[in-house]
């Protein structure tokens, strides 16, 4: 396998919609976040709702690039990293089928 390089690791439109399907979904998941959202929304009203559903949401998006470019900046740093974690991965999987 070729070492990874900036140009080999640009998504494609269909796999960003796909990862970015995939964050919706787990950002709408139940947890503290939707327990603040939704006691402000009941005690404050629809605007102060509204700005605490913008703060969380810049977080989220935030956590994510920084996670992204992190992430990025390591595969590139060790290109073998991602071969370890490529077949960790694969080990844990089949770990827990085992």
């Amino acid at each position: 396998m070729p070492p990874l390089t900036f140009a080999t690791m640009i998504v494609s439109a269909h796999e960003l919609a796909i990862f970015a399907a995939a964050a919706l979904v787990m950002v709408l998941t139940p947890g503290p976040n939707m327990i603040y959202l939704v006691s402000r929304s009941l005690c404050q009203g629809r605007s102060a709702a509204f700005l605490s559903l913008l703060g969380v949401a810049s977080g989220f998006l935030f956590h994510m690039l920084i996670a992204t470019a992190g992430v990025t900046a390591i595969f590139l740093a060790i290109p073998y990293a991602y071969d370890v974690l490529r077949f960790g991965g694969a080990a844990y999987l089949i770990w827990l089928a085992w």
